[in-house]
């Protein structure tokens, strides 16, 4: 184990991260605590932050060693400054809640995976375009979503609820490259129109998609491959969907937020859209 040092003028306070942000789309499998030390500059305005790896790294998960920044007083961060993992912690803690995709896709042996992904939105309506962008692992290793893809040119993204957030948690672990995240999960396969990629049977909404392109932005670390995928087929059970509505409270839908956190949708607020 490596024993934090921390360098600051004065007691610094010492800070654990819940590991989950770095791996599998939406969180990290594994073991270990990333851990950081802050401590106030005399000035009063300056914090420096120093991670630290505790412990074994975890699966697929760049180390994160003596990374030491200066945010300054301005609150401007120069991303030439920063490494990849700490843009991640920024981006997940700012840029939320997000929707989750989880995301079925077939290998060309047939075998069937599953994933979830929270960097996922709509990209175009007309045509109905759905976007999710699955990173490369800490190793810089493609996810099996993405090789499946380019193999078989299929997926299915399902919006799953609250009700299958242990499930599709479960999904998020690093199965072999042939392990089926379903039989895992203990979900139950189904068909959906005349997609080879099974859909998950007990998930309310299910887009089953075509692949449109792949936009892949580097090869290091990190690095997001942005899936562009067309919806052909739907399936919405009548139990969340009464043809011109989604029911919230019947989907209950939830959101990612930054480490191992999610969020319901049961407090909200509503504004009119000015004219």
């Amino acid at each position: 184990m490596v024993a934090p040092t921390a360098a600051a003028p004065s007691t610094p306070h010492p800070v654990s991260v819940s590991p989950g942000t770095l791996a599998n789309g939406h969180g990290i499998s594994g073991q270990g605590v990333h851990h950081w030390t802050s401590a106030d500059s005399h000035a009063g305005m300056v914090g420096c932050l120093r991670l630290l790896t505790l412990g074994a790294p975890f699966q697929g998960a760049p180390r994160l060693i003596d990374k030491e920044f200066t945010v300054s007083h301005d609150a401007t961060l120069q991303v030439a400054d920063l490494d990849a993992g700490l843009i991640y912690r920024l981006f997940s803690g700012a840029i939320a809640p997000r929707p989750i995709a989880w995301v079925s896709t077939l290998s060309s042996e047939g075998h069937a995976n599953l994933a979830p992904f929270s960097f996922f939105n709509v990209a175009s309506v007309a045509p109905p375009i759905l976007a999710f962008s699955p990173l490369l692992n800490g190793e810089g290793g493609t996810k099996d979503t993405v090789a499946n893809l380019r193999e078989v040119g299929e997926c299915i993204v399902h919006i799953g609820g609250e009700a299958l957030a242990e499930a599709l948690n479960t999904t998020s672990a690093s199965l072999p490259r042939n392990g089926d995240e379903f039989e895992h999960a203990g979900l139950t396969k189904a068909p959906l129109g005349d997609l080879r990629v099974p859909r998950i049977s007990e998930a309310p909404i299910a887009f089953g998609c075509r692949l449109h392109d792949i936009l892949t932005f580097g090869d290091q670390p990190l690095s997001g491959n942005l899936v562009l995928a067309e919806v052909t087929v739907i399936h919405a059970d009548p139990k969340v969907w009464d043809g011109r509505h989604v029911g919230r409270e019947a989907l209950a839908p939830i959101g990612r937020m930054a480490g191992s956190d999610y969020i319901r949708c049961t407090d909200l607020f509503a504004l009119e859209r000015p004219k």
